[in-house]
């Protein structure tokens, strides 16, 4: 039931991200308390994970402000989300996997020249295909 709330509130920011280059607050706040509530009632909603779930977000706003909002505070949001879904560990994996996913986006699109150092790509879409990607994996383990 969590993974598939996650997953419908990251394709639906995909889309968006895509689209009109933001991401749709609105929709991760409904998702996240959805979420929340679920895990609550299924005892899973702990302190440990809450923390995780700040200090990631925490984390992503001090890069977006670093960079001067290269990589977006929404982005930061998205993993905070899929942070509070799969919990910290599982969180970690699926960065690795979207900024290595957004590495060879990047290389090929470079070398393709679509795309210069300098072209912003959508990180939702990473995102999701990370998650989709880290579960698909998990059921298969």
């Amino acid at each position: 039931m969590v993974e598939s709330v996650l997953c419908v509130a990251l394709g639906i920011s995909s889309v968006v991200d895509i689209h009109r280059k933001e991401i749709p607050v609105v929709v991760l706040f409904i998702a996240a308390i959805w979420i929340s509530v679920v895990l609550y009632l299924q005892g899973e909603l702990q302190y440990g994970r809450m923390l995780g779930v700040f200090a990631i977000w925490g984390i992503f706003t001090m890069i977006s402000l670093l960079t001067k909002g290269r990589l977006g505070v929404g982005d930061g949001m998205l993993f905070a989300l899929v942070g509070l879904a799969m919990g910290i560990q599982s969180n970690i994996a699926i960065i690795m996997l979207c900024f290595l996913f957004a590495f060879v986006l990047a290389v090929g699109m470079i070398a393709l020249r679509k795309a210069t150092r300098q072209t912003q790509m959508p990180l939702a879409p990473l995102v999701f295909v990370s998650t989709i990607v880290f579960l698909v994996l998990q059921q298969t383990a």
